[in-house]
């Protein structure tokens, strides 16, 4: 992955802690503490997609901020199964 712009660097750290919200959630027995996780997460994706545009970029650019994309996506999916909250496939 290409990581340059301080919106790709927020959103790939907020990435990187889904791993210990999962075991906080587990640990702690809070639910709302992944709720508060994948609240955070959008956030960040919304400052991500306005401030790095996605189609616009080119070569491996592009193609890093299609796979940041996808991988916010199965996240915030995974994230929700484990709430035992169903997504959508497209809106």
């Amino acid at each position: 992955m290409i990581i340059e712009h301080e919106k790709e660097k927020a959103l790939v750290a907020k990435l990187l802690q889904f791993e210990e919200a999962v075991k906080s959630v587990a640990r702690e027995g809070q639910p709302h503490l992944m709720c508060s996780y994948l609240f955070e997460l959008a956030g960040l994706f919304s400052s991500f997609y306005e401030a790095c545009p996605i189609l616009l970029s080119e070569g491996h650019t592009r193609q890093s901020r299609l796979r940041m994309a996808a991988l916010t996506a199965k996240t915030i999916k995974q994230g929700l199964a484990l709430l035992g909250i169903n997504t959508l496939e497209r809106m």
